[in-house]
């Protein structure tokens, strides 16, 4: 009888360790069971990142991102949105809507570093970005204005005065 029951706690401990440690994979993939989620706020530019075990949150952490920290004057109500959801051995996140958001964000502080730009010209060229993920519910919008930032920027003369809201790009 010990020995059955030993068996069974191996049995069980086994499982347990399989569906909370490996995340059930490959049956559900990027499941609560274990995993993190990165979630952009589309009303400041703020990170989200959120770790999930056995469909309990044990941390979360709001992070500035380059966008917001531009903006630190901007006080809304937060609207979150998935970015990626990561889960052990499993090497991607599903495509979400607003998959490239926080890349964008860093993506418009190199922009900066390419040309010097105004403190005005920054924050608008961040309420732009913010305006586009609201009004087209993705980040699609936002990358066609950061490529078009970005030609601005480089074809800009290293000795040129910094960039003026005018001369930003209205997509």
């Amino acid at each position: 009888m010990k020995r059955r029951n030993a068996t069974i706690a191996t049995v069980l401990a086994l499982t347990g360790v399989w569906v909370v440690g490996l995340g059930c994979y490959p049956l559900v993939r990027w499941s609560l069971l274990n995993c993190r989620h990165e979630e952009i706020d589309i009303n400041s530019g703020r990170i989200r990142r959120q770790r999930f075990l056995v469909g309990l949150c044990i941390n979360a952490q709001i992070e500035e991102s380059p966008l917001s920290l531009a903006l630190s004057h901007v006080v809304a109500k937060p609207d979150w949105r998935r970015v990626n959801t990561f889960s052990p051995f499993v090497r991607q996140s599903p495509h979400y809507r607003f998959h490239s958001s926080i890349q964008q964000t860093r993506q418009l502080q190199v922009i900066w570093r390419l040309a010097e730009f105004t403190p005005e010209a920054r924050q608008e060229s961040c309420q732009r970005v913010l305006e586009l993920w609201q009004s087209e519910q993705n980040d699609s919008a936002a990358d066609d204005y950061l490529d078009a930032l970005a030609r601005l920027a480089m074809n800009r003369d290293s000795d040129a005065p910094p960039v003026t809201v005018a001369e930003l790009v209205v997509e």
